[in-house]
């Protein structure tokens, strides 16, 4: 089932220089479960809001026990949370075109990427990043798998909210505004097992690349005609 059909450029895979080869060389995708994600102390990777499913604004909130107020809040938000979905989530940062138009520098119609920004990716130094040039094929080797595993699985970019401000339904395409600059695409899967899940697609050399270092990454584009951001 996809989600906010955009088109995209490419995606880049970060993370620690051991997993980002087995994604390149062997195709090795690692899954980890919501429930996981709720508790990683790194702030770039972990979400304690990964499970919520629901979010209300209050008001003028008080807590009374026998006639004294104990507690107030002249605002805030109630998070509905769901422990233990079995669901599984692959993350990728991606270049959507929304994220071309709006970073696009008009003087020579570049896009520039600088990795040094998704070092918090990783615990300590430098994240490693798999760029996938080729993204009908990922995805298509992906969805193959799953499927030859009788995986029932969603996919689609990540819109983002604010939560002081939204009130209804929060699926799992949906993240905290904090989280923008992830411009996440994920793949989400119903795993019963409730536990981490590996697929593997094999070598990537043909529709990706694979670096160990901070870099720059420029993209230029041809404007066949003209834009007003």
């Amino acid at each position: 089932m996809e989600k906010n059909i955009t088109h995209y450029s490419l995606f880049i895979k970060f993370g620690e220089k051991k997993w980002m080869k087995n994604l390149f060389e062997e195709g090795e995708l690692f899954l980890n479960t919501v429930d996981s994600y709720t508790k990683v102390e790194n702030k770039e990777i972990g979400d304690s809001w990964e499970d919520v499913v629901q979010v209300d604004q209050i008001i003028n909130f008080k807590l009374q026990i026998n006639d004294q107020t104990l507690l107030t809040a002249p605002s805030g938000n109630v998070q509905i949370h769901i422990p233990d979905l079995r669901q599984n989530l692959y993350c990728l940062w991606s270049m959507s075109d929304e994220y071309v138009l709006k970073n696009i520098n008009k003087e020579d119609n570049s896009v520039i990427i600088n990795t040094s920004n998704y070092n918090g990716f990783v615990d300590k130094g430098v994240a490693c990043s798999v760029v996938i040039i080729n993204l009908d094929e990922f995805i298509k080797r992906v969805e193959r798998e799953l499927k030859r595993n009788n995986l029932k699985y969603q996919k689609g970019r990540v819109s983002y909210y604010d939560e002081n401000t939204y009130k209804g339904l929060v699926t799992p395409f949906m993240k905290r505004k904090k989280y923008e600059s992830q411009n996440e695409f994920r793949i989400l899967v119903d795993y019963p097992q409730n536990m981490p899940l590996k697929i593997h697609i094999g070598n990537m050399s043909d529709i990706a690349s694979y670096f160990d270092e901070e870099m720059e990454l420029r993209l230029k584009f041809e404007i066949n005609e003209e834009i007003n951001i």
